[in-house]
């Protein structure tokens, strides 16, 4: 399981986390027909929910460059080159690019 599904995980008696640990699992299968690996798989999950790269890199303890570059490759992945193409590729199956 992904690092910031195993942190929501653990904090089950907030009915926030529980509430974002049901909306991330539903994220998590909508990206898992693109076969990302598990680090593209993260970034994406805090990516599509609109978190930016600093966030993104001391949450995921990885450098702004290394988050950049696995979004690029996300992009690569799923043949999209936007936010805005991935989360109607991810969302409604539209091919937007």
């Amino acid at each position: 399981m992904p690092k910031i599904l195993t942190q929501l995980a653990a904090d089950k008696t907030d009915s926030t986390a529980a509430l974002q640990l049901n909306q991330v699992l539903g994220l998590k299968q909508k990206i898992e027909k693109f076969n990302l690996t598990s680090r593209e798989t993260e970034v994406a999950l805090l990516w599509i929910q609109d978190f930016d790269y600093r966030t993104i890199s001391k949450q995921l303890l990885i450098s702004e460059h290394t988050t950049r570059a696995t979004i690029k490759n996300i992009y690569f992945r799923t043949k999209v080159n936007s936010k805005a193409s991935l989360l109607l590729k991810i969302f409604f199956s539209v091919d937007a690019t």
